[in-house]
């Protein structure tokens, strides 16, 4: 999965303005990100409108003690990769290079998710300073 093709799971209209990216407080963390324009469907002979905005978002608790970048990677990769496809991805591309499997796509897979994984870094690192 690449990050820009995260899912959208949620929105808001133009009341509230554009979403802020990072938002942390007791304990707890938002981060938003693709946030694009909603533009409505205009009706003949009017111009499109943007009525708000769609985004990825990701929730999640964090202990403070820890680094929030690092909470925030996790929650957000867990978000996109179970536990058990992260595992699967590693143990194909294992079996791959120690000749028990053919399967170039096995090791494509794996890329995309180390890029995956690269892309979050840069994007958190551009929202949190820690």
């Amino acid at each position: 999965m690449k990050l820009i093709d995260f899912p959208k799971n949620a929105s808001c209209d133009m009341s509230n303005g554009k979403p802020k990216a990072f938002e942390a407080g007791g304990g707890f963390c938002t981060i938003r990100f693709n946030i694009v324009p909603r533009i409505e469907s205009p009706e003949e002979g009017e111009e499109p409108k943007q009525v708000g905005y769609d985004y990825s978002e990701v929730h999640f608790a964090y202990n403070p003690h820890k680094g929030i970048r690092s909470e925030a990677k996790r929650n957000i990769i867990k978000a996109a990769y179970t536990l058990d496809e992260e595992e699967a991805l590693k143990h194909q591309v294992d079996a791959v290079d120690n000749n028990i499997i053919i399967d170039e796509r096995a090791r494509e897979e794996y890329l995309e998710f180390l890029q995956f994984r690269a892309d979050v870094d840069i994007m958190l690192a551009s929202l949190i300073t820690e």
